[in-house]
């Protein structure tokens, strides 16, 4: 369980980060304790109760807010895993990405 609170925590604050928002700005969206919330994504505490006004305020499903595929992967798996799926995507999502990687250049 431990290792669970630390991942939702990561996630959590990555999503809050994405989405540029203070601790204290996702706190009074999602209802909950500024404190709370810092213990949240320091992997101490597990929010139970407040579950889904966390990941509605962060504007992802449940399932999303568990994904955490990618903070286990190695960069070097995450570059194999963008080639080898390239070929699936549609000529518009193709244009997105190429924009994304283009902009953080």
């Amino acid at each position: 369980m431990k290792e669970i609170k630390k991942r939702l925590g990561f996630r959590i604050k990555e999503l809050r980060s994405f989405l540029g928002l203070t601790q204290q700005e996702l706190a009074d969206i999602a209802e909950i304790d500024k404190k709370t919330l810092s213990k949240i994504e320091c992997g101490y505490n597990f929010p139970v109760q407040s579950l889904d006004k966390i990941a509605e305020a962060l504007k992802v499903t449940l399932p999303q807010l568990f994904d955490f595929e990618h903070i286990n992967s190695s960069e070097e798996n995450m570059k194999k895993y963008i080639i080898e799926n390239l070929e699936y995507l549609q000529s518009h999502d193709i244009t997105i990405i190429y924009r994304l990687i283009k902009s953080m250049r």
